[in-house]
């Protein structure tokens, strides 16, 4: 599990909406479990999105491949993860 810090992933964090990516073959309810159990919040809903790994040429035009993975928006039902917050100044 690893957090995605994005324009867009911050602004949904403030609606209490949160991205991770997890490996491809993670289920929803794997994902829920992992998420409610390690930062100790109550998981309303898991929606999903797969990336596909592609083939892109290296610094030295080898061609290589990334990896695949899923993208995880977890909505919370009560709580909040610090991770996501603004940092102001």
């Amino acid at each position: 599990m690893k957090p995605i810090y994005t324009e867009r992933s911050v602004a949904d964090a403030k609606r209490g909406v949160y991205t991770f990516a997890f490996p491809s073959r993670t289920k929803k309810a794997e994902i829920k479990k992992a998420v409610a159990e390690v930062f100790d919040v109550v998981v309303k809903s898991v929606k999903t999105i797969n990336y596909r790994p592609h083939l892109r040429r290296n610094l030295y035009g080898k061609v290589v491949r990334t990896r695949g993975f899923k993208k995880a928006l977890v909505a919370l039902k009560s709580g909040t993860i610090d991770l996501f917050e603004a940092k102001t100044k």
